[in-house]
């Protein structure tokens, strides 16, 4: 698990369940590193399949993670070269961070990334609460496109 500072930036996907638990919507692994443990563990903790393309190269093809990333409705992100690349991109990509972030200009987006909604954690919030607002978001989106 995650101590310290990290734990007040990122997630642990044993966080994620609320959003894993949103009918209708298939998940894709673009977490660039190690990671299988992790895949695992959410597979047995909350039923869903993450789906992951070991054959593709995150860390070090670009070309071949945009192509797969320019195949999915939404990406949802901590604040990584995953976001960045997937706002670069264009596609709908919900970032979940910690803080104020000065490039949004005190707004939810950053100007320069118009199809990035940032899901800002306060000081004074647990994760859970970001993880709620995000997964109720999703239910929505994912009703639309039902």
């Amino acid at each position: 698990g995650m101590v310290g500072e990290r734990a007040l930036e990122y997630t642990s996907i044993l966080q994620w369940g609320p959003i894993f638990a949103v009918p209708g919507v298939h998940f894709v692994n673009l977490q660039y590193d190690e990671c299988r443990a992790e895949l695992d563990r959410a597979r047995s903790e909350f039923g869903v399949t993450l789906h992951h393309f070991p054959e593709v190269d995150m860390f070090d093809d670009l070309d071949e993670t945009a192509a797969l990333m320019k195949a999915l409705d939404l990406v949802i992100s901590a604040p990584t070269a995953v976001s960045a690349q997937a706002a670069a991109l264009g596609l709908p990509c919900w970032q979940m961070s910690s803080g104020q972030d000065w490039s949004a200009l005190g707004t939810e987006h950053t100007p320069w990334h118009p199809t990035m909604k940032c899901f800002r954690r306060t000081w004074d919030q647990t994760w859970s609460v970001i993880v709620a607002q995000i997964a109720g978001e999703l239910h929505r989106v994912a009703r639309a496109h039902g």
